[in-house]
């Protein structure tokens, strides 16, 4: 993200700002039904928030989840589509949950400091480039 991306959860009050520098694929659309919904769009703000959720844990899976549909409910994403995505992310989202809280344990980084965006490489993946900012200088735990 190269801007903050603040958000209100209508029926928990929970606010905050997603920072600059948050790492995301918008939405974890499995290969096969990209063809009805795209990774970005109009849920894409929602995905994001639901991305920053993910990884900083401020409570349940659940509530993750649940902010997520209300979200995109609050930026007019169509029922059907929201229905669906909602679902598929609580049939699917659990592996997600765990391998955050395991990253985030070992001092892993979802979100890159500002002044490291300007410095990234063009040629290394994402997961080498979190490997490599995890030696150089990991999160505090």
């Amino acid at each position: 993200m190269l801007g903050p991306v603040p958000y209100r959860i209508e029926s928990t009050g929970q606010q905050g700002v997603v920072p600059i520098g948050l790492a995301t694929n918008f939405a974890n659309v499995p290969p096969v039904l990209r063809w009805i919904i795209k990774p970005y769009g109009d849920h894409g703000r929602s995905a994001i928030v639901h991305d920053y959720l993910y990884w900083t844990q401020p409570g349940s899976r659940r509530d993750a989840d649940v902010a997520f549909y209300e979200l995109m409910k609050m930026n007019g994403v169509h029922p059907v589509k929201r229905n669906i995505m909602y679902t598929l992310t609580r049939w699917f989202g659990a592996g997600r949950w765990k391998t955050s809280t395991k990253e985030r344990r070992i001092g892993m980084r979802w979100v890159i400091l500002k002044e490291q965006i300007d410095r990234i490489p063009g040629n290394i993946s994402w997961p080498e480039y979190r490997l490599k900012l995890l030696r150089e200088n990991p999160a505090e735990r």
